[in-house]
């Protein structure tokens, strides 16, 4: 078994990476900072992309040698060639959708690859609908889906239970979940926070990027913003506030135990070394199991046939089903 590190196939969608467009949700951000990060910081000397078109393919590539600070080749996944991530180890979504391509990998021998979403939001329709889909769809103990915090992933364990328990009861047999969830930060550029340079320009243009005016960089900024929606102790954060300010050995001590704990536990290089040990965890359950599904490599489970009607127009192939045999 090859112990290095597993390399990944990124799935990719340019708008679900895109930070310019308007309607900024953290989802966009967090995936432009992850591929930004995995060029960098991966040591993987290819690339490879799957997407479902050539433009999107392109804007994968486009931005990768800025990022990797290098030339780096990539290859394109397309949909029709899905079995091409076998080598490669691991089909990755920086999202919890992935029950589509678990259906889509019934066709070939399951071991092949695994697959990895990742989730860093619980709350909205979209994360829902992803999470309750995993309950029934076909992945493995190979397959997994990363958690940034542990709130995170005590939060879906517990759906997953609860709805392990409905499917029981419906259908009268166990439904337990079969893949992991590791817990995974997202991560922060350390090199970047700690470049007083580089900080200071991005406290002044973040927000002017995304339409916010006023200085918010800072933590009052920060109090002040979470307090509309989250309970602050006001009192309490005024204390705090006033014995910071009269305590230059404490802000020292506290700023030296933050950066130390930041490097080792949240740096980027920390955080991709961490996917990709998971990834060669991952391809080592897969290597010792036995096929979990009795599809034929290559040959879909369902053929899909166009029966005569009399009716002038004719029925598409995708509405007429019948069982392959």
């Amino acid at each position: 078994m090859d112990d290095s590190p597993a390399n990944a196939a990124f799935i990719f969608v340019a708008a679900n990476y895109d930070t310019s467009q308007g309607s900024l949700v953290g989802r966009q951000v967090a995936s432009e900072e992850f591929l930004r990060e995995f060029a960098r910081h991966s040591g993987i000397e290819r690339m490879f992309c799957y997407t479902q078109t050539q433009p999107d393919f392109e804007e994968f590539t486009r931005p990768i040698e800025s990022y990797a600070g290098a030339p780096r080749p990539t290859t394109w996944i397309r949909p029709t060639e899905l079995s091409a991530v076998e080598p490669i180890s691991t089909l990755f979504r920086l999202g919890p959708d992935i029950c589509h391509y678990a259906w889509l990998r019934r066709q070939f021998d399951q071991r092949g690859f695994s697959l990895c979403g990742i989730t860093h939001t619980t709350a909205d329709n979209f994360a829902m609908d992803a999470l309750g889909g995993l309950m029934t769809a076909l992945l493995q103990q190979w397959d997994a889906l990363v958690c940034t915090l542990q709130a995170v992933k005590d939060m879906v364990a517990r759906l997953f239970d609860r709805w392990g328990g409905d499917l029981e009861e419906r259908f009268g047999a166990p439904v337990r979940r079969q893949f992991e969830l590791p817990v995974v930060p997202l991560g922060v550029d350390c090199d970047r926070l700690t470049d007083d340079a580089l900080a200071q320009a991005a406290r002044q243009k973040t927000p002017a990027r995304h339409g916010i005016a006023g200085d918010v960089t800072g933590y009052q900024g920060y109090a002040l913003a979470t307090s509309q929606s989250i309970a602050v102790d006001v009192a309490a954060l005024a204390a705090a506030f006033t014995r910071l300010a009269g305590d230059t050995d404490l802000r020292r001590r506290m700023g030296e135990a933050g950066r130390k704990r930041a490097r080792e536990s949240f740096d980027r290089r920390v955080v991709i070394a961490s996917i990709r040990r998971r990834g060669r965890s991952l391809r080592s359950a897969a290597a010792g199991r036995a096929r979990s599904c009795n599809a034929s490599p290559a040959v879909p489970p369902v053929r899909c046939v166009t029966i005569p009607t009399r009716s002038s127009k004719p029925i598409p192939a995708s509405v007429s089903c019948r069982r392959a045999g």
